[in-house]
């Protein structure tokens, strides 16, 4: 019994280590998601307005470089078993316009925030 509870903790601690190391590389991604304040094409950034602990806000400025992927999700009217499919289409930063929902995932380096995906997934009315 003794010996079975000994063998059963050595492997539960492999365990962990194993994931840990599979899981190490992204441990710095982060991932956003809020209002947008403001975008500046020409500066490859995007301002949002983020709600954090007990609902304050939060203002979180990202890099979004050329190499990033910039998107409008929206439903596509399909569904399936595991619910409504989603379309993304493909936009410009500068079409990205204040007040939209976005999501962004980012690299969470320590040099500042840089976007991988910046995600619309909810338009703010056209002006």
């Amino acid at each position: 019994m003794r010996f079975s509870r000994a063998i059963a903790g050595v492997i539960g601690i492999a365990a962990l280590v194993a994931s840990a190391a599979l899981v190490a590389p992204g441990w710095a991604a982060e991932r956003h998601s809020g209002t947008v304040m403001a975008v500046d094409p020409q500066a490859a950034t995007v301002t949002i307005q983020e709600l954090v602990e007990n609902g304050k806000p939060r203002t979180v400025r990202v890099h979004v470089p050329a190499g990033a992927r910039v998107v409008v999700s929206e439903p596509s009217g399909t569904f399936t078993s595991a619910g409504e499919d989603f379309t993304d289409t493909m936009i410009a930063l500068g079409e990205v316009r204040p007040g939209d929902f976005v999501v962004l995932e980012t690299d969470g380096g320590t040099t500042g925030t840089v976007a991988r995906d910046l995600i619309v997934t909810l338009r703010a009315a056209a002006k």
